[in-house]
């Protein structure tokens, strides 16, 4: 029985002459106690120790689902004897130590696991490197890593539930920046800002982050708050947080445009317009090119009453980017009120041009049309309308209007 060690590898199957003698002596000397065998079952000793490591997991977890009170198992291995120890090391056919599921500790090799697991993951078999992530973290292997990896598989599987899980459990062992950036991603990509917010919280405490992500993650943080005071259901202190994130985001950098434009955003969105303004402003001296703070400038204007600065900060805006359905849409309203429709109208058609039709879309660019004098144009363009929309009352009326004054203008 010196021979015997962690796991039966007789190669045969249980009616083998082997496993029946195994039988037989061990019947023998448990008796006495009263105990008898239950099963014997071989491990292929010819596959690979992936698989045989796999027929282990599939054997106990089968052992396990039918146990009864006072079964005890073990786990034998029964091997030649060798004539001497030099004879046994130049006939053995043994794998290296290092490519073993086991060390000669009797330790799970962890390091053979983890890069086998790697393998599957990258071949996009999760979930087999999943059982090999779950059986190390049940050894006690690299518990918080392991926690993460298996993360990223139900991620990868597209099972956020579970991810989620073990995001928050790897963290709970072992708090590490990539397993926060996951965690973060994904609550984000759910809707979840509140919960993403506080997630970076909590990241923000983990020691020796660099300066650049403190940014980032202050960044994340308002950007979060900001859609949370921005929703149907407000969370109380959501704004207050957003400045205090966007605020230590800029004692990192300054001259970051794209944050002191959101926290112009927060400050229109609070009504405090002059510091909207600036905010706007300050973002545009950093990026001239910042499109989305020039109509954040647009849009503090046009509510604080001045149009004429309001036309020429969304001009300025669309100049760039011309794909800005709301810019447009006040720029529409603040050329009404100016009776400025020349350029509007061109922002207008670049625009259509851009994305699918819209019968809504034709009606609007048929009254600047109209307004401007393209009477020619205008017509056109109702026509355009009422072939999507025949009963468009917008595009009939614009009509009549056309058909009876012509080129007059109201």
């Amino acid at each position: 029985w010196n021979d015997m060690n962690e796991m039966i590898r007789s190669g045969g199957n249980p009616s083998s002459k082997l496993a029946q003698q195994l039988s037989d002596k061990l019947s023998q000397e448990i008796d006495a106690a009263h105990y008898d065998i239950g099963e014997i079952i071989p491990i292929p000793s010819h596959s690979d120790s992936m698989t045989r490591f796999q027929t282990l997991q599939e054997i106990l977890e089968d052992m396990t689902e039918s146990r009864e009170p006072g079964v005890i198992e073990y786990l034998i291995q029964i091997r030649p004897k060798a004539p001497n120890e030099t004879q046994e090391k130049t006939e053995s056919t043994d794998e290296p130590e290092s490519e073993k599921i086991h060390l000669s500790s009797g330790k799970l090799n962890v390091n053979y696991l983890l890069k086998n697991a790697e393998i599957l993951t990258e071949a996009g078999e999760t979930a087999l490197a999943r059982n090999i992530y779950k059986s190390l973290a049940s050894a006690g292997e690299q518990t918080g890593f392991c926690h993460f990896k298996l993360g990223q598989c139900f991620e990868r599987e597209g099972k956020t539930d579970e991810a989620k899980f073990y995001y928050v459990e790897s963290l709970a062992f072992s708090p590490t920046l990539e397993c926060s950036e996951a965690l973060i991603s994904l609550l984000i990509a759910q809707g979840l800002d509140l919960e993403a917010a506080q997630s970076i919280d909590r990241a923000l405490l983990l020691k020796d982050l660099s300066a650049r992500t403190q940014f980032d993650l202050h960044k994340a943080a308002g950007n979060c708050w900001l859609r949370s005071a921005q929703g149907i259901a407000a969370v109380e202190g959501a704004n207050k947080n957003c400045e205090r994130h966007f605020n230590q985001a800029l004692q990192i950098d300054p001259a970051a445009d794209d944050v002191r434009s959101n926290l112009g955003v927060l400050c229109l969105h609070e009504n405090r317009l002059s510091e909207a303004i600036r905010h706007f402003q300050d973002a545009t001296a950093s990026n001239p090119k910042n499109y989305q703070a020039l109509a954040g400038l647009g849009s503090a204007r046009m509510r604080s009453g001045d149009l004429n600065a309001a036309y020429e900060a969304f001009c300025s805006s669309l100049d760039i980017e011309v794909n800005n359905p709301p810019a447009l849409f006040n720029l529409v309203k603040v050329s009404y009120e100016l009776k400025k429709f020349t350029k509007v109208a061109h922002f207008v058609e670049n625009f259509i041009q851009r994305t699918p039709i819209s019968p809504s879309l034709l009606y609007t660019l048929a009254g600047l049309q109209y307004h401007d004098g393209r009477s020619l144009d205008a017509h056109k363009t109702a026509r355009k309308v009422l072939e999507l929309q025949p009963d468009h009352q917008g595009a009939i009326e614009l009509l009549k209007t056309l058909d009876q004054f012509g080129n007059v203008t109201k």
